[in-house]
């Protein structure tokens, strides 16, 4: 609700004080009294209930102020239906991004598993950079026509498009030498080639999250639902087969290829899949580039250093060209804001001096 009414602020104030406070409650009760779950669950619960209780007296004061409080029959039926599509989303949608850690488990050991989710989990971060656009989109998707909601569906895959490949190359190029310093060698020899498939698929999954948003603002939520449930049972299928006859690896490919087959069903639902391929065939082509590069030299040698920065230039240059005028407004001015500061700064120093 104050996401809809672009309480954004105010929805985030709440958000990062109900997570903190169900870190440190159940925290200062366990010093107190222990690690004794009956006491520890109280206090997840207690924390739970603060955060809701805000989030319901904003609403309040949002929605009901100075307006009548009647049940519409009507409404009330639109809204379950609503929301029951939405509640299949969301069971169905986290279950599949974890179905894949269950499955590598009972297949392959728990050792299997770590090798797998280390680099899932970092790869998982970048669902940040599409959830927190999506989230600002999302009211002014609700109250646009057809023809502005496609408009603005556009606009806002370009933008993606533009932010997060330069960041999504870095990663695929960074994560083995990352793992190697922060774990050892031999971990990031078997984790690394799996981190960097995932984060293709994560890649391609943050630009589902724009259709997913439009279709949700159109009121057509069992679109998503129903793409959701249509994939369940492939899915578990294909990764069966990728784990046996590729291992990790092929777990890795198999959910990247999940994440593609999800973007493409909601694009074409939400009427962006023309623009969406003709947009993003580009920088997919840079990001296999850079896997290309990532696997095939030796880490820090000199052709690895020339080709990755090569490449990462070439996506800051496609970004820069491709960026909507009004993003790169911001960047040059943020920029100039920066570059005066320090001359103040500067400045100031000498005169001091």
């Amino acid at each position: 609700t104050l996401q809809g009414r672009a309480q954004f602020l105010e929805l985030n104030t709440i958000s990062v004080a109900g997570s903190v406070l169900i870190q440190l409650v159940p925290l200062s009760v366990a010093w107190l009294h222990g690690p004794d779950l009956a006491w520890l669950l109280p206090a997840v619960i207690l924390s739970r209930v603060v955060t809701l209780s805000a989030l319901f007296w904003r609403c309040r004061e949002h929605v009901f102020k100075g307006q009548p409080r009647i049940i519409s029959r009507t409404h009330a039926k639109g809204l379950l239906k609503f929301g029951g599509w939405v509640t299949i989303t969301a069971l169905v949608s986290p279950m599949m991004v974890t179905l894949d850690r269950f499955v590598i488990g009972a297949a392959l050991g728990a050792k299997a598993v770590t090798y797998y989710t280390v680099p899932f989990q970092l790869a998982q971060r970048s669902a940040i950079i599409p959830g927190a656009l999506s989230s600002a989109l999302f009211p002014r998707l609700a109250a646009a026509d057809v023809s502005e909601r496609k408009l603005l569906g556009s606009s806002a895959i370009h933008s993606l498009a533009v932010v997060i490949t330069p960041v999504m190359l870095l990663g695929i190029v960074l994560i083995e030498p990352f793992l190697n310093w922060w774990l050892n060698p031999e971990f990031a020899s078997q984790s690394a080639l799996i981190g960097q498939i995932l984060l293709l698929g994560f890649w391609i999954n943050a630009f589902a999250v724009i259709p997913y948003a439009q279709l949700q603002a159109a009121g057509r939520p069992d679109v998503v639902a129903k793409c959701h449930l249509a994939e369940v049972l492939p899915y578990l299928f294909f990764l069966y087969a990728g784990l046996h006859f590729f291992g990790l690896k092929g777990a890795a490919i198999v959910f990247s290829l999940r994440t593609f087959t999800d973007c493409l069903l909601l694009m074409f639902f939400a009427r962006n899949l023309r623009e969406g391929v003709a947009l993003l065939y580009i920088p997919a082509l840079i990001l296999l580039m850079g896997l290309m590069v990532a696997t095939s030299f030796a880490i820090g040698s000199l052709t690895w250093w020339t080709i990755a920065c090569s490449l990462f230039l070439l996506s800051l240059l496609w970004a820069w060209k491709n960026a909507p005028n009004i993003l790169r407004a911001a960047v040059i001015q943020n920029t100039e804001k920066v570059f005066h500061f320090k001359r103040r700064k500067s400045v100031a120093s000498s005169q001091t001096k």
